[in-house]
């Protein structure tokens, strides 16, 4: 199977954050289709923490909410997520 964009994904987790604010780290992966989009899924939410772009954050009760901080100041390319 073809693999899932990070890019793609970023933009997605990006859209849906911006939306709420914050989210729980699993809510981020429900919806995912394939072993691939986990995978991105991970990826980009490890490149937006790079950029400044989110927080990930382990609650009392053992569970990780990621809260959206700000737009990346700098574009993140395919071959970057690929590295």
């Amino acid at each position: 199977t073809e693999p899932f964009p990070v890019v793609k994904k970023a933009a997605q987790v990006l859209k849906q954050l911006v939306g709420r604010g914050r989210a729980q780290f699993r809510q981020l992966f429900s919806g995912n289709r394939s072993r691939s989009e986990i995978v991105a899924t991970f990826l980009a939410l490890l490149e937006l923490c790079r950029m400044k772009s989110v927080r990930i954050e382990e609650q009392s009760n053992g569970e990780s909410t990621v809260t959206f901080l700000q737009m990346p100041q700098e574009q993140m390319t395919d071959e970057e997520a690929a590295e």
